[in-house]
């Protein structure tokens, strides 16, 4: 298997070629660049760029007439402005995908079925009881004060939740909308929640910033709302997995099954590692007990030693007895009770069953 690497190089001309073509957030992805990012690179280089909304407009059918490109770079047209580089494997034999357990195969292929697509409806008669009790508690149940983007991630969230219940997963609220416990038969669980995406970006300060700021630095962090509405899905430990960020082109609403894939993928990896940790410590305990029973053999052997070197001994003591005193009553009840209580010690004796010798 050779490795081979490829670059993608764009100049000015082919940029803004492209980001008429595809929205902003899916090259910048590309080219591993943040949405900003790519912005600041088309403004520093002229390139006009689609204004917002303009990408739900080509989709309802409007014709919107893209502005020319100007201030073209006559000495050095053909400039690289934008490159991305591969590394691509490349081999004789065909690279196998990803194996998908089988017990994914079938959901993913519910999910994506067109027919089992999540709809959201544009109004609500009730909404989910997790989120009415969330809005009680933040005394913000009165519809009349929540704005555009609070009213459409309750609505979308309400029927997430119910679609993840007719799925058999289960919600839980915690205190916190914006992480709802998902558990699947009470053992793996994830947590979700829907909020707007913020933007973080570095921002210069401006001059007089700079006379009033405190140490060295020159720039500040600066939180954008985009108004677009994003799915966190979060790990049990509480870090995030995964988020689907909307887009002009794709809205949340589409990416609601996608989720439930993740959701399922994630619980089925708990799962795994549960049955896993839990055969492991299995092992590990069947081990322990078989070190515990050898170590009780080996005490009881060295036991049955001793009582059987003792039980001789006591049996040549009563022998020596009898050869060295006079025969009487006494000795014969004494060697007797002496000689009972040898055999009781002795292990060879309590071994004899039905006439022969059995070992343990």
């Amino acid at each position: 298997m050779k490795s081979n690497i490829m670059s993608k190089e764009l100049n000015r001309k082919q940029l803004y070629k492209l980001v008429w073509e595809q929205p902003i957030s899916q090259i910048a992805k590309e080219y591993g660049l943040s949405d900003r990012g790519l912005g600041k690179l088309c403004e520093r280089n002229a390139i006009p760029t689609p204004p917002r909304g303009y990408w739900a407009k080509i989709q309802s059918g409007q014709k919107i007439k893209k502005p020319p490109l100007l201030f073209a770079d006559s000495t050095n047209p053909d400039k690289t402005i934008l490159s991305k580089t591969q590394r691509v494997l490349s081999s004789t034999k065909t690279v196998d995908k990803e194996e998908i357990p089988d017990e994914l195969k079938e959901l993913i292929e519910y999910e994506q079925s067109p027919e089992n697509k999540i709809k959201i409806p544009k109004k609500l008669s009730k909404y989910h009881p997790i989120i009415e009790k969330a809005e009680r508690e933040r005394l913000k149940w009165d519809k009349k004060t929540l704005n555009i983007i609070d009213r459409r991630r309750n609505r979308i969230l309400s029927e997430f939740l119910y679609a993840l219940e007719e799925r058999g997963y289960k919600a839980e609220y915690n205190d916190n909308i914006y992480r709802i416990k998902i558990s699947h038969h009470y053992e793996d669980y994830v947590f979700i929640g829907i909020s707007q995406y913020i933007k973080r970006y570095k921002r210069n300060l401006t001059e007089s910033e700079l006379k009033n700021a405190i140490g060295n630095s020159k720039w500040v962090y600066e939180n954008e709302p985009t108004g677009f509405l994003m799915i966190n899905l979060y790990s049990c430990y509480g870090r995030i997995s995964k988020n689907f960020i909307e887009t002009e082109s794709t809205p949340l609403e589409n990416l609601l099954n996608d989720a439930i894939i993740e959701i399922a993928k994630d619980i089925f990896q708990q799962r795994n590692s549960r049955l896993k940790r839990w055969e492991e410590e299995r092992k590990h305990y069947e081990k322990q007990e078989q070190i515990r029973k050898e170590k009780e053999k080996r005490v009881l052997l060295v036991q049955e030693t001793d009582n059987w070197i003792k039980a001789k001994n006591i049996r040549a003591y009563v022998n020596a007895v009898i050869e060295n005193r006079e025969s009487s009553m006494e000795i014969e009840s004494w060697s007797k009770w002496a000689l009972n209580y040898a055999d009781e010690i002795d292990p060879l004796c309590r071994m004899q069953e039905d006439g022969f010798l059995k070992l343990p």
